[in-house]
């Protein structure tokens, strides 16, 4: 706590194993509100700062979230606060973590120091957000666990043959960079279920599973023959080979710098797309010129800016597909 330049009080308080950092922040929060009302000092402004924005957002929350005691804590703090003197101006502001500013650090000092030595009190508690953490840790664990027990052969051999770790609850980060049309196409490379031929063939037998290219012996239209090896999209494989350094599928698939490569691929050539698979059913030719898959983004794009009707959208391309296989008639 700082007055006119000084430090004028500091605290700890270790808040026992039942907590998370956020219920840390909203207690932190309540404290510097409770020690403003007590104090003697005269001012006229209050300003607490905190380098947790869900913190923030949620202190003067009135519907249901995590940390909600807490959170209407700080709101009778607050009240009482301004009922006590009308000129009084409370600001609650962001800053950013560990990036030097003292105050800042000195209180994540103080609070690693706390979380070292904790201290459970007779209102300690199991925090909704410490409750939620351990659910999501035992799913997972419960999950790893029937992912190791099951046979090789329910684990998808395609998807094995790529990517060696256990499963997670959400994607890397890194796929957060592709678009959503390069997402869900690289998504479909990676398990082998997607607009492949190989795949579509053996829902529906009257499908042939060989692609078109103009290869000698016509070779399984497959993730792998798609990505390495089919001549359509040769103009734009070079973004492939140079992330890839014995190109194979764990390179392409299973790497950071590879799957990036591969959004870049399918955006440019449109290679894996529902546009592709329809352009070989119809018998047209795909230059591999980059134009299918980009139409198919600014089509994405513009579906997301218009909003809504997205249930007749999908299901005018249900529609399309079947009938593009053959599946229904005209």
């Amino acid at each position: 706590m700082m007055y006119d330049g000084q430090v004028v009080g500091r605290w700890r308080v270790g808040l026992g194993l039942g907590m998370k950092v956020y219920d840390g922040e909203l207690v932190g929060i309540a404290r510097a509100l409770t020690e403003a009302s007590r104090t003697s000092l005269s001012f006229k402004h209050i300003w607490i700062f905190t380098d947790n924005q869900a913190a923030i957002l949620n202190s003067y929350k009135l519907s249901t979230h995590p940390g909600q005691q807490i959170s209407l804590q700080i709101q009778q703090l607050t009240q009482d606060l301004l009922d006590s003197d009308l000129d009084l101006q409370l600001h609650l502001h962001w800053v950013p973590g560990h990036t030097g500013i003292q105050g800042n650090d000195e209180a994540d000092i103080l609070a690693k120091q706390a979380a070292e030595c904790p201290q459970p009190t007779q209102d300690s508690y199991l925090s909704l957000t410490k409750l939620k953490t351990q659910i999501k840790g035992s799913a997972l664990t419960a999950w790893h666990q029937y992912w190791a027990e099951l046979p090789e052969s329910k684990k998808g051999r395609h998807f094995r043959a790529i990517h060696f770790h256990l499963p997670k609850l959400r994607p890397p980060p890194h796929f957060h960079q592709l678009s959503k049309h390069q997402l869900a196409t690289v998504t479909q490379l990676r398990l082998g279920h997607g607009y492949f031929k190989s795949y579509l063939s053996r829902m529906d037998e009257n499908i042939n599973a060989s692609c078109t290219c103009d290869r000698e012996t016509p070779a399984p239209h497959t993730p792998e023959h798609i990505l390495l090896y089919c001549n359509k999209y040769q103009q734009h494989r070079h973004l492939l080979k140079a992330v890839a350094h014995n190109f194979h599928l764990p390179d392409v698939l299973g790497s950071k710098v590879g799957l990036l490569a591969v959004g870049r691929f399918v955006g440019k050539s449109g290679a894996g797309t529902r546009q592709a698979y329809l352009g070989e059913l119809g018998n047209t030719e795909c230059s591999g010129n980059g134009r299918r898959g980009e139409e198919e983004e600014e089509r994405e794009e513009e579906e997301v800016v218009e909003g809504g009707g997205w249930e007749e959208r999908e299901e005018e391309r249900r529609l399309e597909w079947r009938k593009a296989g053959g599946l229904v008639e005209e």
